[in-house]
């Protein structure tokens, strides 16, 4: 896939040196020769090896030793379960500390509504209050224990089915990694170079095809470079990888594995008569 642009950046010269406007340096032009300037864009594939994001997985109890016992087990089931459902690349990494939490329980909150509610009724009373002090008690609570939880996998549709089943084990989406996960390619620099070379060729059609529309031919080449540094690694292919992930909807799709990587060049050329 290969797109390009065109821009004429002189007229044609007599004898004479011409600089192009704050990139090129100086140079010498014969009579009849003009400089033509050409941006394209060239693509190449590169295959995924790995795509990691994470989720917080969460377990209370009443004790610590069972909330422990309880997160070990959630992460022992969901491990069954990707390999019972078959990802067979999908990876899930425990090594994150369990920080440990303790939470007041919905206990407290009902017998804080029941307090309310005999207060109430006792100043609607006509017979007489109760003056006996109000015995405190203790307020129960739940230990809770929370662990970030590595997800990793090969393809964006075996992310997508990870995503679908991790809050059944009480491991929540960290939507930021979701939305943008880590994407590790193969050889992410041949893609590059493959993508510069299509680029380089497109440049030189256009060129040719520019030079022949105005009876004039490709004298030479005197510059290629990179625009914003090969600005995009990651090709337009990237935003269908990130719907594939978010796409909840049980649709069957290809496996998506293998991303675009894109290049942008620059490539000024010198015209001159046929």
């Amino acid at each position: 896939m290969v797109k390009s642009a065109l821009t004429l950046t002189a007229l044609l010269f007599s004898s004479a040196v011409y600089a192009a406007p704050g990139s090129m340096d100086k140079v010498n032009t014969a009579k009849g020769e003009m400089l033509l300037e050409v941006t394209a864009n060239g693509t190449a594939s590169a295959k995924i090896i790995k795509v990691s994001a994470s989720c917080e997985m969460k377990a209370s109890a009443e004790s610590k030793n069972a909330a422990m016992a309880l997160l070990e087990k959630q992460q022992s089931d969901l491990t069954s379960a990707l390999r019972d459902a078959g990802l067979s690349s999908a990876k899930l990494d425990f090594t994150a500390p369990a920080i440990l939490s303790t939470e007041a329980t919905a206990a407290m909150d009902a017998a804080v509504a029941a307090d309310a509610a005999m207060a109430v009724a006792s100043k609607s009373s006509k017979g007489p209050k109760n003056t006996m002090p109000k015995q405190e008690e203790p307020i129960p609570s739940i230990s809770a224990y929370t662990r970030r939880v590595g997800l990793s996998t090969s393809s964006a549709t075996e992310m997508r089915a990870i995503g679908s089943m991790i809050e059944q084990f009480g491991c929540t989406q960290d939507n930021r990694s979701f939305r943008n996960p880590l994407i590790e390619l193969e050889n992410p620099e041949g893609a590059k170079a493959s993508a510069a070379k299509t680029a380089i060729t497109s440049a030189k059609l256009q060129a040719d095809n520019y030079a022949a529309t105005l009876n004039m031919k490709v004298v030479r080449l005197l510059r290629v470079s990179e625009v914003g540094a090969i600005k995009e690694l990651l090709g337009p292919g990237f935003e269908d990888f990130l719907r594939e992930i978010k796409n909840d909807r049980g649709r069957q799709n290809p496996a998506i594995n293998e991303m675009p990587v894109s290049a942008t060049i620059s490539v000024d050329f010198v015209l001159g008569p046929k």
